[in-house]
């Protein structure tokens, strides 16, 4: 048995603030008023953090002293504890070996060696020229209570990440590559490996997937908690810069075994801290965890249901994306079916139209659904957790529920993605469901800014309700008010989703919906 890891004692006293002084301070923008913009990036982080967190002030957010318990993220001692993973050269691997090794059956998590050679990403994405190119625009770094993006310019979120000693920083966790235009030339700056190019989500159309591809940036102490990827997905994540430090268990593994109990922030620092030394108890009987230490250029492979948590070693810049492919498509389809009721329409009529192989196996797997074949499949609860913002990519998923991070600092209470984190929880949104304003015309509202999934369901199959709901109660417990909550009724069940008027038996309820409403498209 592997000896526990020790974390460093803290010293008695130590500065909560910012950890340099303005003459000292590290600083990628020219700017000639140097002292007001650095402290103008620190009041802007401040908002950020107090959106992200409601319940601890963000000169909390340094209280535990993460920052010298150096033990954590460092990486000497994360290469000592490497496990025996698979490292595969991409250069003398087909995608189709790929599959039938590591895609097959539950999946192998492996590392991908030599798939970024070429990207001008690894020019293009240093700090100090994203600083430069994308300065002024806005990335999600962090999700407020309501499932709301909190987001700040690339320059703000630089000077602060550069000179913070939070104990789980801010995550850029942003999924808007694809869909703004100051972002899109992003996409010119990687190629997807042939390994993944399979993607079988996008039969659904652009709209009605959920987002599936992420920029993650974040320094060091920040990352993504203990997750699932939704709809039994698999995920590939390219570090560009940077050292990521991961831990996987393999599909079936005890939600309870590895979540943050009560008490515990759902951050990736706080389980490292937490919870990562319990596996190394001599009363320990459950699966072995598998620790990758994940270098610059080097891909991550995470099959659908594997558990994962990934913590930021120092200032790391990745891509990461969800893919259905034909492998794990019978796996896929089923959560989709069960989760995503018109996506899964939508897709299916477009598969048999281009696919009509994989309509066939749809249908097939849609009959042995229904006869019972999987009623004892493993089901598991996910919940992506940002660090201190996005992450901070995440939520909670179980075999009919949509969570997510993306991710880090992707955790329910903030919302990074995912390594994430609240955009997939929101990706249950479907069609347009604008509002009409009062001269008629429709306003239409993005999925992003959505709040309701706008089903016809109870809030028990309602990821965004559901998440709110289960933040808020989080919430009140820490601060220790009574639980009078929207959605509880007097045995503090979980009623109705407010949104949509419905009971919990799903019927339309006596109040009448106003004339020009939210569709349910």
């Amino acid at each position: 048995m592997p000896t526990p890891p020790i974390i460093d004692p803290l010293p008695e006293k130590f500065n909560r603030g910012n950890s340099k002084s303005d003459s000292t301070r590290e600083t990628y923008v020219d700017n000639p008023n140097l002292s007001d913009f650095c402290n103008y990036s620190l009041r802007t982080a401040a908002r950020a953090k107090k959106k992200c967190r409601t319940e601890i002030k963000p000169s909390q957010w340094s209280r535990h002293g993460f920052k010298y318990a150096k033990n954590l993220t460092s990486i000497e001692q994360s290469m000592s504890r490497d496990t025996d993973i698979a490292r595969v050269d991409a250069k003398h691997v087909t995608p189709q070996m790929f599959a039938e090794r590591f895609e097959s059956g539950r999946g192998t998590p492996c590392v991908v060696v030599n798939t970024t050679e070429g990207w001008p990403a690894v020019k293009n994405w240093t700090w100090k020229q994203l600083a430069k190119d994308y300065g002024d625009v806005k990335f999600k770094v962090g999700t407020d209570d309501d499932g709301y993006p909190v987001k700040m310019r690339m320059k703000y979120f630089i000077e602060y990440a550069r000179n913070q000693s939070d104990d789980s920083p801010l995550y850029c966790f942003d999924s808007s590559l694809g869909d703004k235009k100051e972002k899109q030339s992003m996409l010119r700056d990687y190629e997807v490996h042939p390994f993944f190019t399979d993607d079988l989500l996008q039969h659904a159309g652009e709209r009605r997937r959920p987002p599936y591809r992420w920029l993650v940036m974040g320094p060091e102490r920040s990352g993504s908690g203990i997750h699932i990827d939704p709809l039994g997905t698999s995920a590939w994540n390219t570090l560009v810069s940077g050292h990521k430090r991961w831990i996987l268990f393999p599909p079936g593994t005890s939600a309870e075994m590895v979540k943050c109990p009560k008490g515990v922030e759902s951050e990736a620092i706080s389980w490292f801290n937490h919870i990562y030394p319990t596996f190394f108890r001599p009363d320990y009987k459950g699966p072995r965890p598998i620790e990758v230490l994940q270098r610059p250029g080097e891909t991550m492979f995470v099959p659908g249901l594997w558990w994962h948590v990934v913590l930021n070693c120092d200032e790391t810049v990745a891509i990461t994306q969800n893919f259905a492919s034909r492998t794990n498509f019978p796996l896929v389809w089923r959560k989709v079916m069960k989760g995503r009721v018109k996506m899964s329409v939508k897709m299916l009529d477009t598969l048999r139209k281009v696919a009509p192989d994989l309509a066939a196996i749809a249908n097939q797997t849609r009959m042995d659904v229904e006869n019972g074949m999987y009623a004892g499949e493993y089901s598991s609860s996910s919940s992506s957790s940002s660090s201190s913002s996005s992450s901070s990519s995440s939520s909670s998923e179980s075999d009919s529920d949509i969570a997510m991070e993306t991710s880090t600092n992707n955790s329910p209470k903030r919302g990074n993605g995912s390594e994430d984190n609240r955009d997939l929880a929101r990706a249950k949104i479907e069609g347009s469901g604008g509002r009409r304003s009062k001269k008629g015309s429709k306003k239409r509202r993005s999925s992003s800014s959505r709040d309701c999934c706008m089903c016809e369901r109870c809030v028990r199959d309602c990821d965004v309700c559901m998440d709110r709901h289960e933040r808020r109660v989080r919430r009140q417990r820490e601060r220790g008010d009574a639980l009078e909550v929207l959605g509880l009724d007097a045995d503090g069940v979980r009623i109705v989703c407010k949104e949509r008027g419905l009971r919990r038996d799903g019927k339309d309820s006596k109040k009448k919906r106003k004339k020009g409403g939210d569709s349910s498209d």
